[in-house]
């Protein structure tokens, strides 16, 4: 069964270009370089995002944590990627074709990743419920 997810590319939408550009999703917390990879549990994540953010309230924290946690752990090769574009009226649609990876060398806050093929950009809002 393929599941649907929602990304964001920033709060403004700073990172749209970048992720349509190179191919890729990325989780865009600043500073935050935690292998994802290694964490067993969502427990792990949410212990490792309070020592990276002493002072974030803790349900702050659970938040965060629920929304990083499926791109790491839960997110399939295969599943789609509905992309809301905040720079204009439009929705970017794509299909997941890498495994979730950690670059450890790359700028804050593109440490974690994953490739996506983007089949559709740009389609406008007011086709909704319309087919494509």
């Amino acid at each position: 069964m393929v599941s649907i997810w929602l990304v964001r590319a920033g709060g403004s939408g700073e990172y749209e270009s970048k992720f349509l550009n190179e191919g890729c999703v990325y989780i865009t917390w600043d500073n935050f370089n935690t292998n994802l990879a290694e964490l067993d549990s969502p427990e792990s994540l949410r212990n490792s995002l309070a020592l990276q953010y002493p002072d974030a309230k803790p349900a702050t924290v659970k938040n965060w944590a629920s929304q990083i946690w499926p791109f790491a752990k839960k997110m399939q090769i295969g599943d789609w990627i509905v992309l809301p574009s905040k720079k204009k009226a439009s929705i970017h649609f794509g299909k997941i074709t890498g495994s979730y990876k950690h670059i450890p060398s790359s700028p804050s806050p593109f440490f974690h990743a994953r490739t996506v093929d983007w089949f559709a950009q740009d389609i406008p809002r007011s086709v909704q419920g319309q087919k494509f």
